[in-house]
């Protein structure tokens, strides 16, 4: 049995550094999906070997494609496989081709052809008549003529180098298959909700912990969405089941709360803005209890941890629920009149919280902002009557069976609540638009932290 053996050269045109080529193989072994790795847990290792004058680099180890090496170093890369000591089969690869070259005495009978011209850029001063020269010489091992041509393009004794003979000195690379990145809730969020919600106006937040997106409105109105992990208060009941809910929200400029949360990503929308998304009004028809109903399609999307497949379907599926109520309900606020009746529906507004001392509009108002002062930015002056009829039809919902002595007192009691906190907040509302010092005041404290919300905005990449 004669000499057997398979390896790769690398010819080193560009004369890299030792550094510069462990850089660039280590670069192309990332690319494949490789990090480095101990000689302990490496699943791959490359030992590289170094003629003198680094013209050439002889790379062994096992499975290496010489298609990757001359794709990722734009070198030209030299294999050899050497069959039985009877003959050698070396090809040069390089970007654009492959050219084969045959010594010994080969066992086909047909083999490709030779190129000349693409071997010259490897044999530098030497010519092509030396290597036929070797081709028709009476050589008994194929090794020998092997020998010979590596001397002619100042390779040497490496082109004989065995995978597993690592001759001393060679450099070794170890690396192992990095680890999946394990597909998560907001990198799913990103990647499902990200492209249309970017086709609708919506652009990513900067520097915030989890994925929220941000459209403009109007200079006085910003429309929220984000994903939250819902698994502690959903149905999910099975070993490795998860859930996520969609959270949307319309937000006031005029708000002196929300511009914190940014960074965090934290509470940054209403824990009901996934319920009941809509602007009752007198105009307005909508079933509330049908709108609270598809609402609440925005929660408990359940998934399994480790499927991905199944975390997309889940997460496509909220897209397009998404698409039908939320972003509708979102699309329906224009302005800020619609707004304001949009946080009264929700309980986001409250005049009394806008004064130092709640209710007290002898107290002044509070300089830290409240949402309530928008309806003075706004001029409204509504009765409100539509939002208190609205409340107390949805609270008579709540009883069920025959309309007794105990329901009407109730109703009647809670009608007359509800009627007393609206006469109540629009006298406060009224005092401020009657009292010179207090409208000031009210409009001043107001556009203060629009100012201020704005610059928050900008801070992380939305422009007003």
């Amino acid at each position: 049995m004669g000499l057997s053996l398979t390896n790769t050269h690398i010819h080193n045109k560009a004369n890299l550094t030792k550094p510069q080529f462990k850089k660039a193989l280590t670069d192309m072994m990332k690319a494949k999906g490789y990090t480095k790795a101990t000689e302990d847990d490496a699943s791959v290792s490359l030992s590289l070997v170094f003629s003198k004058d680094r013209k050439w680099v002889t790379v062994l180890g096992e499975d290496i494609n010489t298609s990757d090496l001359t794709k990722s170093l734009g070198l030209q890369v030299l294999s050899v496989e050497l069959v039985d000591s009877d003959f050698a089969e070396l090809k040069l690869h390089s970007a654009d081709s492959a050219d084969t070259l045959m010594l010994g005495r080969p066992y086909m009978d047909e083999y490709p052809d030779q190129n000349p011209e693409k071997w010259q850029s490897i044999l530098g001063e030497n010519t092509w008549s030396q290597v036929e020269e070797i081709q028709s010489g009476d050589h008994k091992f194929a090794e020998d003529a092997l020998a010979e041509f590596a001397q002619l393009i100042g390779l040497g004794e490496n082109i004989l180098l065995e995978n597993d003979d690592i001759p001393q000195g060679a450099e070794i690379l170890h690396f192992k298959k990095a680890k999946e990145k394990k597909l998560t809730l907001n990198a799913a969020f990103k990647q499902v909700f990200g492209p249309e919600l970017e086709k609708q106006g919506f652009k990513p937040i900067k520097g915030s912990k989890k994925p929220i997106y941000l459209r403009v409105m109007t200079d006085e109105i910003i429309n929220v969405i984000s994903v939250e992990n819902a698994t502690a208060r959903s149905t999910a009941r099975r070993i490795g089941e998860y859930a996520f809910e969609i959270n949307g929200d319309v937000l006031s400029i005029y708000d002196s709360w929300w511009g914190q949360h940014f960074p965090y990503g934290g509470n940054m929308v209403n824990a009901w803005i996934y319920r009941n998304n809509t602007c009752r009004n007198t105009e307005d028809k909508t079933d509330f209890d049908l709108v609270i109903k598809n609402m609440d399609k925005l929660q408990d999307f359940i998934y399994i941890k480790e499927d991905p497949e199944s975390l997309i379907k889940s997460m496509e599926y909220s897209l397009q629920v998404t698409k039908d109520y939320l972003l509708k309900e979102m699309n329906s606020v224009k302005d800020i009149n619609d707004c304001i009746r949009y946080y009264k529906v929700f309980g986001a507004i409250n005049i009394r919280a806008a004064f130092n001392e709640f209710g007290d509009a002898d107290s002044g108002i509070d300089e830290s902002g409240h949402s309530s002062l928008m309806m003075i930015k706004a001029d409204y002056r509504d009765d409100d009557m539509w939002n208190l009829i609205g409340e107390y039809e949805d609270y008579k919902k709540h009883f069920r069976g025959p309309v007794d002595d105990r329901v009407r007192a109730a109703c009647k009691k809670k009608y007359d609540e509800l009627e007393r906190c609206r006469i109540d907040a629009n006298k406060l509302r009224d005092k401020i638009f009657n009292t010179p010092e207090l409208y000031e005041q009210a409009i001043a404290i107001a556009d203060r932290v629009k100012e201020e919300n704005i610059e928050i905005l900008r801070k992380h990449g939305i422009e007003m």
